[in-house]
């Protein structure tokens, strides 16, 4: 899955009205990560997020907090997520919202 870094590639009514641009209600989540064909066994799964604002909030919302709920209803772990974020934030900040049974 890769989310559309720029705006008008973001949600269909983003056209319409900009505020559409932050909507998540257009993606669809594969589960590409149970596709035996796809991972071979012990394979790696890391989760990568440029922009990734927060764990609680961001432009758009929580995306971190979001992306890792989905996967999470469609069974899908990963073995290590790495955000990248333009605007600088204390490492406390960061750590203290992720919940501790996710980071390690």
């Amino acid at each position: 899955f890769i989310e559309p870094l720029v705006g008008i590639l973001r949600h269909p009514a983003t056209c319409v009205k900009t505020k559409n641009a932050g909507r998540r209600d257009y993606l669809l989540l594969d589960g590409w990560h149970s596709n035996k064909k796809v991972l071979a066994p012990g394979a790696k799964k890391y989760f990568f997020d440029l922009g990734a604002s927060t764990w609680t909030a961001g432009g758009g919302g929580a995306s971190q907090e979001w992306f890792f709920d989905m996967f999470r209803r469609i069974c899908a772990e990963f073995d290590g997520i790495y955000g990248w974020e333009y605007t600088v934030h204390a490492p406390e900040t960061i750590f203290k919202q992720i919940p501790a049974h996710i980071h390690h």
